[in-house]
């Protein structure tokens, strides 16, 4: 609720999405006809709505001298690679140079080409598939996986074969207080879920704060068990940060 004397609107903010291809329809499908079929929307502007506040002279004046008069926004951005192909033993370079990485995650998907087509048909990958559950991976058993970060190791004590430590330590403090309060977590992906489609994550966070403004390499490495194909969709999370005046809203640094 507003205080005394202030204001408060909603307002919406038109929001351009990049198209990263990431999720490209199979050819020869009329892009109508497969939005209707697998739901993805080929728009790419989305909307975010936010509260706006029109404060009272005296408590902006108060605002803006609690704040010093610029305040500085933290956040994180996303930046996903496909990497198609993978089978047996893996090991990719994912980038040469990328700065302030917080979090590797991949996310393995059955080929298109190892997976069944209908009869007189076209196969397609489950993560194009009306019939598959979006926000799980497919099952992929990976061992000895390792995250390498500026060419060391993010798993000091060796490859990771991902178990449930390993839930607890990379994936579960995700969630709201790291799903350490009785009866209150924010997780919508459960033991259960990573022991049947697990997502690989790997924290970088605890890097030394000297060495996070660099640009550093990530490479990740494994095995993959069983005979099938997969693609893989790595996605590094980013700290970004910008600096605003508050009094007129301007951007005055960017990073």
């Amino acid at each position: 609720m507003a205080a005394a004397g202030n204001t408060a609107v909603t307002v919406a903010v038109t929001l351009g999405i990049q198209n990263t291809n990431l999720f490209s329809m199979p050819a020869g499908i009329d892009p109508a006809s497969w939005s209707k079929v697998s739901g993805l929307s080929w728009a790419t502007p989305c909307r975010l709505y936010m509260p706006l506040y029109t404060f009272s002279s005296t408590e902006e004046a108060k605002y803006i001298s609690e704040c010093g008069g610029v305040k500085e926004v933290r956040y994180l951005d996303v930046i996903s690679y496909q990497l198609k192909g993978a089978a047996g033993s893996f090991d990719y370079l994912i980038t040469n140079g990328i700065v302030n990485l917080k979090r590797v995650i991949l996310v393995p998907f059955l080929s298109a080409s190892a997976a069944a087509a209908p009869s007189g048909g076209q196969s397609v990958s489950p993560y194009l598939s009306p019939f598959w559950c979006s926000s799980r991976p497919s099952p992929c058993p990976i061992t000895n996986f390792q995250i390498r970060v500026a060419g060391l190791n993010l798993f000091p004590n060796g490859p990771e074969n991902y178990t449930y430590e390993q839930f607890l330590e990379q994936i579960a403090p995700a969630t709201l207080n790291g799903g350490l309060t009785q009866g209150l977590s924010a997780g919508l992906y459960s033991i259960a879920d990573f022991e049947n489609s697990p997502y690989y994550v790997g924290d970088c966070s605890r890097i030394p704060g000297s060495e996070q403004g660099a640009p550093r390499s990530v490479q990740i490495q494994g095995q993959i068990l069983g005979p099938n194909v997969y693609d893989f969709i790595v996605s590094m999370e980013l700290e970004k940060s910008i600096k605003v005046d508050v009094p007129t809203g301007a951007i005055v640094q960017q990073g």
